[in-house]
């Protein structure tokens, strides 16, 4: 399990508050899109016996375009003294339209949870078994789109708890661009979180968001990081 203390001094509680400002969480994923060898046969969503993905650039480890923009808030919350938020390592894998700047991701269907490696075909019935095949990096998690409709977007979520209070399935990755028919869409989480507090219009992709002081921390699992907030920062430990 990972966890992440959250300190803010009474003070700043109040001055955060009385400005209408939230503490949100963000994960850093390497996200991208390819074309790849994984066909769906028909409505079961099972892959082709045999199948690989295929690069086209002779290698067998998939590219990762590190997106720069579309990042999406994971978790938001009123500041208060001492927060806890807590998450497991499994993630879901969903499909929904594609978003706008600032729009709220709407999940219209789920797989979970997804194992690394693994590529999980999308037909018109949704989410199909999934199945590894040769090519897939064990560290990165898969999809591909065998729906004749290409206008689809996809991205990753996980639980969390704030406070004891589960927040379940909430978005920590969405595709910036649609992943086309016959695409593999490919997300990679970074054990690393992005800490801030801001003005939030709503959950979802934040764009031209009034950050303060937006700070990183590695977070490994079952070693509990603790950040406190003072003078207008944080600081972890």
């Amino acid at each position: 399990m990972y966890q992440l203390d959250i300190r803010i001094d009474i003070p700043d509680v109040k001055a955060l508050v009385s400005a209408g400002q939230k503490v949100a969480l963000v994960q850093e994923v390497a996200s991208g899109a390819f074309s790849g060898g994984v066909k769906a046969e028909g409505e079961t969503g099972e892959l082709v016996e045999g199948s690989e993905i295929a690069h086209g650039d002779g290698d067998d480890t998939p590219d990762i375009v590190n997106f720069q923009a579309g990042k999406v808030v994971w978790v938001t919350f009123a500041p208060v003294q001492n927060t806890t938020v807590t998450w497991e390592r499994d993630v879901a894998i969903y499909q929904s339209g594609q978003p706008s700047s600032g729009a709220e991701i709407v999940q219209s269907n789920s797989v979970r949870p997804v194992s690394p490696g693994v590529v999980y075909p999308y037909t018109t019935s949704g989410f199909g078994a999934g199945q590894r095949p040769t090519g897939t990096d064990l560290n990165s998690y898969y999809m591909c789109n065998s729906n004749a409709h290409s206008g689809l977007a996809f991205g990753l979520a996980r639980d969390c708890t704030v406070n004891g209070n589960k927040l379940p399935g909430s978005p920590v990755a969405n595709s910036i661009r649609t992943v086309l028919n016959g695409e593999i869409g490919c997300f990679q989480l970074v054990d690393r979180i992005h800490l801030f507090v801001g003005t939030l219009t709503g959950v979802g992709v934040f764009q031209n968001v009034a950050l303060i002081h937006l700070s990183t921390t590695a977070i490994s699992e079952d070693t509990p990081v603790t950040a406190t907030y003072s003078d207008g920062g944080f600081t972890f430990t």
